[in-house]
């Protein structure tokens, strides 16, 4: 066999090859679920960009479908029309991510119940990173807890 024969040979089994590797890596784009970006979702709120809880959770579930979210009723007080909610971030080994928790009344909202729900799985959600940077339920503004706050009796 002549050294020509031998290029032809190497060259044909080179395509082949690359071939094979630009199927397997169109099907492995075609596999992979696009990144997320929340950007495309953003409401506008008092002026604020705002990304809802529903969205947040669509973009947890793209990254981590094996991680749950379990809510549970702190206090419900029929009388006084008030609900307190908590939300739970667990991974996919029962792992504790974040927790959340939301008050409602029926003074700010009819379906006072459902809102706090959702509120404190926003607020779970936003505590492992997801929608922190348009959560409005993070920003303590004139209201800092973490502050050091000198009291009267400290010099």
């Amino acid at each position: 066999m002549c050294i020509r024969d031998s290029l032809k040979t190497l060259v044909a089994q080179v395509a082949k090859e690359l071939g094979s590797l630009k199927q397997s890596l169109q099907k492995q784009t075609e596999d992979t679920a696009p990144e997320f970006d929340p950007t495309r979702h953003l409401t506008k709120i008092q002026g604020k960009n705002y990304l809802e809880v529903k969205w947040r959770l669509v973009w947890m579930r793209s990254e981590h479908p094996d991680w749950s979210i379990a809510t549970e009723p702190v206090e419900i007080n029929t009388e006084k029309k008030y609900v307190i909610f908590r939300a739970t971030v667990k991974d996919e080994t029962g792992r504790l991510i974040a927790t959340g928790t939301k008050a409602e009344s029926r003074n700010g909202f009819a379906d006072y119940l459902e809102k706090a729900e959702t509120g404190a799985v926003g607020r779970a959600l936003a505590l492992c990173g997801y929608g922190t940077q348009f959560a409005p339920e993070l920003n303590e503004a004139h209201r800092i807890v973490d502050a050091p706050v000198k009291r009267d009796d400290q010099n």
